[in-house]
């Protein structure tokens, strides 16, 4: 299908964080979530993207504020980026949990992990949330390192979604039953492709339009269900979460 507007580029480079199952390099190609959504989307009117896993993190985030010709994924929106950012579109939603392992006790609330070494991704914008909600013993490093440092005992809780969390204990070859989920922290929040408030609005909308379709048309359903496993669904522990605003 050729692009909704004339006034629109034929490439966008995306600056991607190596988050899998979200997004990644897999024998050296793009690969993931958010890739196969974007490249669905691509599609159905969208231009075409190119995916740079080059940039650590939080220089990713830098430079797409300064290069109005960049987009960046996959991107939670939280009060300290609303006004830096232009919020595209949104990819999908997905809760954060707070995951152990069959070397620590399982925890029923939050207030069980005060006090405890929570794992967190480096540059998260969750850091506020936790701290929000009591959780100060922080470790901010890259989620796979998390992953082992879990299995390890280094940490004794890791603050994740459940696909990359479900994702990342397999990698690390550790059996999923192993691997449990809860309490949920807040609610669920919403992951996008977002850019420089430069960026170009004709693009914007084109995006915006064809993830539309991708949506209403069960691409996006279909997407997601491939990389659903069961601890992509953990149980939710009978403590009702914080009512918190969405990270």
């Amino acid at each position: 299908m050729a692009l909704v507007c004339a006034q629109c580029h034929a490439e966008i480079t995306v600056l991607a964080n190596e988050s899998m199952p979200y997004c990644g390099l897999i024998d050296g190609k793009p690969a993931g979530m958010a890739v196969e959504i974007l490249n669905a989307a691509s599609l159905v009117g969208a231009p075409r993207f190119r995916f740079d896993f080059s940039r650590p993190w939080a220089r990713a985030q830098l430079e797409v504020l300064h290069n109005p010709q960049l987009a960046i994924i996959p991107f939670s929106r939280s009060k300290e980026r609303e006004a830096h950012y232009q919020w595209i579109a949104v990819l999908w939603s997905s809760p954060l949990w707070l995951a152990t392992s069959d070397r620590q006790t399982e925890l029923s609330s939050i207030a069980q992990a005060h006090g405890l070494r929570i794992g967190v991704l480096r540059a998260s914008p969750f850091k506020p949330l936790l701290l929000s909600l009591g959780l100060n013993n922080l470790n901010e490093v890259p989620d796979e390192n998390s992953a082992r440092m879990l299995h390890a005992g280094h940490i004794d809780a890791w603050a994740v979604s459940a696909y990359v969390g479900a994702y990342l204990w397999k990698k690390i070859g550790q059996p999923p039953a192993t691997l449990h989920f809860g309490p949920q922290l807040g609610a669920p929040f919403e992951l996008y492709i977002a850019a420089s408030p430069h960026f170009s609005v004709d693009d914007a909308r084109a995006i915006s339009i064809a993830l539309k379709r991708v949506r209403s048309d069960g691409t996006l359903a279909k997407i997601l269900a491939k990389y659903r496993t069961p601890q992509s669904a953990p149980r939710v522990i009978s403590v009702a979460p914080p009512r918190l605003e969405t990270p």
